[in-house]
């Protein structure tokens, strides 16, 4: 499930005044979204609220306090979806995933985050250009040292 269609799903869910601010999912055995993690925040009060969106339907999570204020995520300006940043990670990576997150975030520029754990306990991580599809930073750590 791309974004658009989990957001096409959220239409009907109240959501008073809060703007999304971020959107996260975990990238199943299949190379397919299956849940994405919707974060709203009220700019006014910082109030944090989640929605968990599948197929199967939306799970409204409860309301907590944020500390910090995010800005807007302007989804009508991204035009790389999170199924083509997951491809361009992937071969920016070449090792083989046994676990992928992809999270759109807006700080200074929409900024798609992979996060992807490798077979060898590798963490790599890749942000891509959300409009541009401009591979902006990849880094990578051992987690099997960590552990």
């Amino acid at each position: 499930m791309e974004l658009s269609e989990a957001l096409k799903r959220m239409k009907k869910e109240e959501k008073d005044d809060y703007i999304l601010v971020s959107a996260v999912a975990i990238v199943s055995g299949k190379d397919e979204v299956s849940r994405w993690a919707l974060v709203y925040q009220n700019p006014e009060t910082r109030n944090i609220l989640d929605f968990y969106v599948t197929e199967e339907g939306i799970q409204k999570g409860e309301a907590t306090k944020g500390e910090d204020e995010f800005k807007e995520l302007e989804i009508e300006k991204v035009k790389i979806s999170a199924t083509r940043a997951t491809d361009k990670a992937k071969k920016e990576i070449s090792k083989t995933p046994i676990s992928i997150v992809v999270s759109l975030t807006n700080n200074k520029k929409l900024i798609w985050k992979v996060s992807i754990i490798s077979q060898d306990l590798m963490a790599s991580t890749v942000e891509i250009d959300a409009v541009t599809g401009d591979i902006l930073k990849k880094s990578e750590t051992s987690i099997g040292r960590r552990a």
